[in-house]
This record gives structure tokens, sequence and C-alpha cells, in this order.
């Protein structure tokens, strides 16, 4: 049987090495030159081929199947799929899956990889690993369960469940660490979201993180009291159209302290040198003196402030709030001492206990 097996691969193979290139629109092959085509397979474009193990094509127009290697040493249009790595010295146009790997030189379409996806020219459409996209230049989705790089531009939508980079990004950054020299141009706009964004340029894009590092960008300190906590310290960081901010805060409630660590994220408007008006969103986590390590308590807030800017560095802020707390602290007498300036509702429930309100705040900021 074995014999009579290796004797129809060879009689394959001498078939191919007879035939004319413009007849090879299908090729059956076992691995390079066992197969219908043989030797000829290099040089010829087929439209279907199917690869036992390893097949070598000039090109394909049509369909390829291979359980471990699929090889072209021109472009591929079609749908072609291995178990293990698809890799093509031209461009790809349709859809193409490996178990592994796919190599392309440029790829437009759908491109799919359980380990990674490797173009070294430009891409259009779809990249999907589960460890990392490559390219040159990009437009249109990249998901990587690790990583996606672009070292020139990339358009679109990048995902990753850890970094991405870019050289100039316009469109969406979504990971732990999003990297790009330039975010946005004038036709589209940049947006980053992940816990760390760094930019060196992002005079047409927007970050949101924990922490933003944007050259030429807003940082700022600011000191404020409120009716909630008497001294509120914020760090401010990303552009002015969009920045985060953590904070920290004290208050005392007859005499027991009361701590206050949170973020957020707001926006300043400039009207002109002197005058800005800035729009805050921020939420804390109060800790008193008797919590227990089961009890909580949260304050959120939206502030509309305006801003006096004093010169380049320093300026005053001021405005009105609106404040919900909620506790699951049930001493009514503590949930009474939460200073409000104007209550608007306040409830007391056997889970938990909530008011709301309008508050003020005043404050000075220092820009670094």
């Amino acid at each position: 049987m074995k014999k009579q097996f290796l004797a129809l691969i060879l009689g394959l193979s001498f078939s191919g090495m007879v035939q004319a290139q413009s007849d090879a629109k299908a090729q059956v092959s076992f691995v390079y030159p066992l197969g219908s085509s043989g030797i000829h397979s290099l040089s010829e474009v087929h439209n279907f081929s199917f690869n036992i193990l390893v097949g070598l094509n000039g090109g394909l127009n049509g369909f390829e199947l291979g359980s471990l290697l699929n090889y072209n040493n021109a472009d591929v249009q079609g749908f072609q799929m291995a178990g293990l790595s698809n890799i093509n010295m031209g461009n790809l146009n349709g859809f193409q899956s490996a178990g592994l790997f796919n190599l392309n030189l440029g790829s437009s379409g759908a491109v799919i990889a359980g380990l990674g996806n490797l173009n070294l020219g430009r891409v259009e459409g779809i990249n999907m690993a589960g460890l990392f996209n490559m390219a040159s230049e990009s437009q249109g989705i990249a998901i990587a369960g690790l990583s996606n790089l672009n070292l020139q531009k990339f358009q679109g939508i990048q995902m990753s469940g850890i970094l991405n980079l870019a050289k100039h990004m316009e469109g969406f950054q979504i990971g732990m660490i999003n990297r790009s020299r330039s975010l946005g141009s004038k036709e589209n706009t940049g947006f980053q979201l992940g816990l760390v964004n760094i930019v060196d340029s992002a005079s047409e894009g927007y970050s949101l993180g924990l922490i933003n590092i944007i050259n030429k960008g807003y940082y700022a300190f600011e000191l404020s009291s409120t009716e909630m906590l008497y001294s509120n310290l914020q760090f401010k960081m990303g552009v002015e159209k969009l920045y985060s901010f953590v904070s920290l805060g004290y208050g005392s409630f007859d005499q027991e302290n009361t701590l206050g660590l949170g973020l957020g994220l707001g926006s300043l408007y400039n009207w002109n040198e002197k005058h800005g008006t800035a729009l805050e969103f921020g939420f804390q986590h109060l800790r008193n003196d008797f919590d227990g390590p089961d009890n909580y308590a949260f304050w959120t807030s939206a502030r509309l402030n305006y801003q006096y800017h004093l010169t380049e560095v320093w300026s005053l802020s001021g405005g009105l709030s609106f404040n919900h707390y909620r506790s699951d602290e049930f001493d009514e007498a503590h949930f009474a001492r939460v200073n409000s300036a104007l209550e608007l509702n306040s409830s007391v429930g056997p889970e938990a206990q909530q008011k709301a309100w309008i508050g003020f705040n005043l404050g000075i900021i220092s820009r670094i």
C-alpha cells in the first residue's frame, strides 16, 4: 500500500513537470515537489490548492487549504487557511487564517492568526491575533491579545490586552498602555483609552487614562475646599480639552477624621488669557476612623467652575457642584453630619443611606 501511494505521488509530480503553466488551475500536493504541479508549482498561479502537509505556489486566485503551511511566491486573492502558517511574498486580498502565524507583504480584507500577523507593507481591513499584529501602515481594525505595532500611520481602531504602538494615530487606541508620536489631525481626531497614555504631540487628539504623559500637555495641581472635604488636592494630566485627575482629600466630622481617595475627568475651555470655565466629574471613596473593612462611603460630584488666570502658572477657581453621597453606615447621626449647602434629597434605607445636594468649591491652581 505504501509503495502504491508513493507511486501515485511521484506520478502526479512527473505529470506536473510536463504540463504547461496555463493548464495549471488546481493542484494537490503532499510536500513540495510531490504534487500534481511538481516543480512547476512555484511558477504557477492556482485557483485551487489543497496541501496535505506543505504547499508552494506561484500565487493564488481562489481557495487554498493546508494542514501545516501554505507558501505563495506572489499575490494571493481569495480564501486561504492553514493549520500552522501562511507565508505570502505578495499582497493578500481576501480572507486568511492560520493556527499560528501569517506573513504578507500587505493585506486587504480579514487576517486571523492564533499567534501573530506580520505585514511588511500596508494593511486595509481587519487583523486579529492571539498575541500580536505588526504592520508598516494600517487602516481598519487591529485586535491583539498582547500588542499592536505600526511603524508608520494607523487609521481606525487598535485594541490590545497590553500595548498599542503607532508612529501616528488617527482613530482609537484602547489598551493598558498606548503610545504614539502624534495623535489626531485636522481631518481626523485621535483618542486613547488606557491606564497609561503616552503622546509626543496631541494637538488634535484626546487621551483618557489614569496616567497621561503628553508633550506640551496640561498638567496642574489644584488645592480646593468643599462642604464635604475641607481640603482636597488634585493632580490633573492630559490636554485642556480632556484631562484626568487623581485626588486626595481630608475632612473632619465631630473630631472623626475622614480621608477621601478618588479620580475623575474634566475639560477646560479658556475664553481668553484671563478667563476660563472647567467642567469636572469626580468620584471619591471616603474612609472614617470608625469604618470597618466592609463599610463604604462614596461621594460623586459634577463641578462647573470659573477660573481666573492670575499668571500663566497660577489661577483661582470656584463654582457650584452637584453632589451625591452614599454610605452603608447606619448611624443616622453620622449621616446627618454630611454638610450640604442646598439639600435636594435624603433617604435612609435598610441597606444604605443617600443624600444629594448642590454645593460649592473654591480652590487655587498651579500649572506645571
